[in-house]
């Protein structure tokens, strides 16, 4: 009978718990570091390919420079822009005082507002856009009356009731028909021109010294403000008109001199 040799089993060896989890700290280092290494060459590769299709798109567009070229419009040139008519644009009159004294001042100020679909241009110089203040008719008419009153019969009492008749449509006139005393554009004024669009308003401001224009030289000549001649007591009518836009006119604005 023949014995056969029995093989020892090595004893395995123990390892601690600290060992261990030292090993398990040291795999999962190593995981992380690959799993990086592995994003990292994705992005390289993802990178490449982009910036190869980056360089074929320049190339295409590059071949296809002088079709763009005719598609692309021109901008419109500044004098093809229209100018602007009375639906365009409204005027708004306002003043700091209804009432002065003799040889005082009022401001007034013009409020522009856009209204209309299409950018247009404008001048709001007051050269242009001229403020002028007359003498309400319903003075001149007024006096008048009262002058030939004076030397008519009193007796005839039809005659009255005829001139007061006239005096009150008169008055009820006033504010569309004045004699006009006080204009802005009597002297050389620079353009202001404007484009306007949509939502756009502008802001003008004229003074009047309650002085008077008329008769006075005009253009280079033009008479200082101090040196113009002081208006009557009465009523005045201010109103903006612009000499380049048919139909564009303000509200008009009353002022007593008193």
């Amino acid at each position: 009978m023949v014995n056969m040799p029995v093989l020892k089993r090595k004893p395995k060896r123990k390892i601690s718990a600290a060992r261990r989890r030292m090993y398990i700290r040291r795999r999962i280092v190593v995981c992380v570091g690959l799993l990086a290494v592995l994003v990292f060459c994705i992005f390289c590769i993802i990178s490449i390919f982009k910036g190869i299709s980056a360089i074929g798109t320049a190339i295409n567009k590059h071949s296809d420079v002088t079709l763009s070229k005719q598609l692309v419009p021109d901008p419109r040139p500044v004098g093809v822009i229209k100018k602007c008519n009375s639906k365009d644009v409204r005027i708004e009159l306002s003043s700091s005082s209804q009432a002065i004294p003799m040889g005082g001042s009022v401001e007034f100020n013009a409020h522009i507002v856009y209204e209309g679909d299409d950018s247009c241009r404008i001048d709001a110089s007051s050269g242009r856009m001229v403020l002028t203040v007359g003498q309400s008719a319903s003075d001149s008419s007024q006096a008048a009356g009262d002058s030939s009153g004076a030397k008519g019969d009193k007796s005839n009492k039809s005659n009255k009731q005829n001139k007061s008749n006239q005096s009150n449509k008169s008055k009820d006139k006033s504010a569309q028909a004045a004699v006009p005393q006080w204009q802005s554009d009597m002297c050389v004024i620079p353009l202001k021109p404007l484009l306007m669009a949509k939502g756009d308003s502008y802001d003008k401001k004229f003074t009047w010294n309650a002085n008077a224009t008329i008769g006075t030289p005009s253009g280079e000549n033009c008479a200082n403000d101090s040196d113009l001649p002081k208006v009557s007591r009465g009523t005045y009518i201010a109103q903006i008109e612009h000499k380049d836009v048919a139909g564009l006119q303000s509200n008009p604005v009353v002022i007593s001199v008193r």
